[in-house]
């Protein structure tokens, strides 16, 4: 959202600096240099503008790349979390099991010899 508010910003300075421009008419100016000068300086800071609307794109581009990409780290996540808990009830599960096998099923008395 940031990139858009700079995006924006920069086409309000754009249309603030070459109003007063836009509003004069050349009425024959002495120095025609100079008004020559002015206009590459203002198409000079177009084309600047452009490339900096163009590099702010490809960053939003880049940023919904990373936004994807957290979707599925968040996914990843997710299932680590199930296997986790799917190894733990089994884990659970395996020493209930050696616990009854372990333990003697009847305690064995020895035989008296007669």
């Amino acid at each position: 959202m940031k990139p858009l508010g700079t995006a924006v910003a920069s086409i309000a300075l754009l249309v603030v600096s070459l109003a007063p421009a836009i509003a004069q008419k050349p009425t024959g100016s002495p120095n025609p240099g100079l008004e020559d000068e002015r206009m590459t300086r203002m198409m000079k800071m177009m084309g600047d503008m452009q490339q900096q609307m163009g590099q702010m794109q490809e960053q939003m581009k880049s940023m919904q790349g990373m936004g994807a990409m957290q979707g599925r780290m968040d996914q990843m996540r997710g299932s680590m979390e199930q296997m986790q808990a799917m190894m733990q009830q089994h884990r659970a599960e395996m020493q209930q099991h050696c616990a009854g096998a372990m333990a003697p099923a009847t305690p064995s008395t020895p035989k008296k010899s007669q």
